[in-house]
Order: C-alpha cells, then sequence, then structure tokens
C-alpha cells in the first residue's frame, strides 16, 4: 500500500498534463480520497503499445482518521498536493 502511494505521489502525479494539486472536494466527510486519471498512460509500468484502447483509471484511498481534517492531514503527510 504505502509502495503504491508512494508510486502515485512521487512518479504518476509529476506525469499528470498541467496537474496543479488535488482539490480538497474529492476527499468526502470520512475522510477517504478519491482520485480519477483520465488515461492510464500515466503509469509508467504500463507500455503505452500494449493497449490500442486509452482507459481512465480511479484510485480510492481509503484511511481510518475520524474526521475529514484529520484524513487531510495524513494525505499532506504521506506527501499528497492539494489545491490552495
Amino acid at each position: 500500500m504505502y509502495g503504491f502511494i508512494d508510486k502515485i505521489v512521487k512518479t504518476t502525479f509529476p506525469r499528470v498534463r498541467d496537474f496543479k494539486g488535488i482539490d480538497l472536494k474529492n476527499v468526502d466527510t470520512n475522510g477517504n480520497l478519491n482520485i480519477g486519471f483520465k488515461e492510464h498512460v500515466v503509469f509508467p509500468e504500463i507500455i503505452q503499445d500494449s493497449s490500442s484502447v486509452n482507459f481512465g483509471l480511479q484510485v480510492t484511498c481509503v484511511v481510518s482518521a475520524r474526521t475529514r481534517e484529520e484524513a487531510i492531514a495524513l494525505y499532506r503527510k504521506l506527501g499528497f498536493l492539494f489545491r490552495k
């Protein structure tokens, strides 16, 4: 899990075109974070020539925080960048 989160933060987000941070609206009241990627090619493991279809991907991070604010603080500690 930590390896996947680290890969998203350090490798995938920099590859997303015009990435300016995650909108805080993506964190729900329970602290779960939902991130949608329009193209699968932002993940370096996926060989672009292997698929003729361009597909999106939805990632949901579920945490055991008690409040939304605690969850956002945890995501920031993990390296997620949020819009201001």
